[in-house]
């Protein structure tokens, strides 16, 4: 007779693996839509591979509560502190060195995060991978601004080695013509936080990021001092998370106000940042203020200076009307003076960090620009 076969006793089942990266959202006031950021976590092809923490920056709106009742782990700020120091909360307890950041407003595409890690396979002595962050389309003049100017590009390599104020004004002015797009898999000076996996050991090794940068500039300015220490980053165009769409000028200047203001910061902390201003909104305010002027006098003059004012944009920004023509769409010419505006924003944005800080502001001026300084 044949032996019978031992019977086989279950052991313990197997621990799940642990997860080797940590996605971070930092969210204030967000519960409205927090839960759809995440439930595209629960989606992603590599989903088994990491873990979820939410960093509540202080919100009023019940953020934290909606995420603990969804199961998701919560670390809270007792009050607003601003993205900068969000980010590095979510740096201190994340349980992995690997960290993926995105934002609660993005929609992340189910292979997202598996793009991040194929680049990091295929370029492993960088220290941060990102990825492309695209203006879901929506209704209106605003959200077609939006999708056309693409806000949250990276900022390339060559952009910082022309730190010259007559350097970037031509630059300035080629894109007010014709902007031009690079493409493919690349080396870049900044990519964006709402879409990004980092090595958290040497973003901790230079200090995380500035929380005085409360909004705007905060991945910038740590990319700076990353670069310095010999950093790589790299552009990886097929991770993609989609935005919700912008529809209202309002939050379109709320943002290029802030961004105004990290522009400020990164010239007042890094000495080789030249001033970030935009020409245009001052040239076209000055028309309108001396149009105003003579009609206020009664004088005949302020006409034409209102016709000009009034044209301006149309000239200074020619890249919309070229696309009006060739579109025949007049509604792509209005978006010149939505660009305007956002200029606007971001120089209001300079302008609050110059009133604030400053005798720190004057100092860097007479620094940098003596014969400036001298008329201030």
């Amino acid at each position: 007779m044949t032996a019978p076969m031992p019977l086989a006793v279950p052991g313990p089942a197997a621990a799940p693996p642990a997860p080797d990266v940590t996605v971070v959202i930092a969210t204030y006031n967000g519960a409205d839509r927090i839960l759809a950021t995440a439930g595209r976590l629960a989606q992603q092809t590599c989903a088994d591979r990491m873990s979820v923490l939410i960093v509540d920056d202080g919100s009023t709106d019940g953020t934290r509560e909606v995420c603990q009742r969804a199961g998701l782990r919560v670390v809270s700020h007792e009050t607003n502190q601003g993205v900068g120091a969000a980010r590095n909360t979510g740096l201190r307890h994340a349980g992995t060195d690997l960290i993926a950041f995105t934002d609660d407003d993005c929609l992340l595409r189910p292979d997202w995060l598996e793009q991040l890690l194929a680049a990091r396979e295929r370029h492993p002595d960088a220290v941060a991978w990102g990825g492309r962050t695209v203006p879901s389309g929506g209704p209106g003049l605003i959200a077609g601004y939006v999708s056309r100017i693409r806000p949250w590009e990276p900022l390339e390599s060559e952009t910082l080695l022309a730190e010259s104020v007559p350097v970037r004004f031509l630059r300035y002015l080629r894109r007010s013509f014709r902007p031009h797009r690079r493409r493919g898999e690349r080396d870049v000076a900044s990519l964006v936080t709402a879409n990004l996996l980092i090595d958290r050991r040497p973003v901790l090794k230079a200090g995380g990021f500035d929380p005085r940068f409360r909004y705007g500039g905060e991945e910038e300015e740590l990319f700076r001092r990353l670069s310095r220490a010999g950093g790589r980053l790299v552009f990886v165009p097929s991770a993609v998370v989609d935005h919700e769409p912008v529809t209202r000028l309002a939050d379109v200047l709320r943002r290029s106000r802030g961004y105004g203001r990290g522009n400020a910061r990164l010239f007042l902390k890094h000495p080789d940042v030249t001033p970030t201003v935009y020409p245009f909104p001052l040239a076209v305010a000055t028309l309108a203020a001396l149009a105003a002027a003579g009609a206020a006098r009664g004088t005949s003059s302020w006409r034409p200076l209102a016709v000009l004012a009034a044209l301006a944009p149309l000239g200074l920004y020619p890249r919309w009307v070229a696309g009006a023509a060739a579109e025949r769409r007049l509604r792509v010419a209005s978006y010149a003076y939505v660009q305007l505006l956002q200029e606007g924003a971001c120089d209001l944005g300079w302008a609050d960090v110059a009133r604030s800080e400053r005798g720190q502001f004057a100092g860097e001026i007479r620094a940098r620009f003596p014969r400036l300084g001298r008329l201030m």
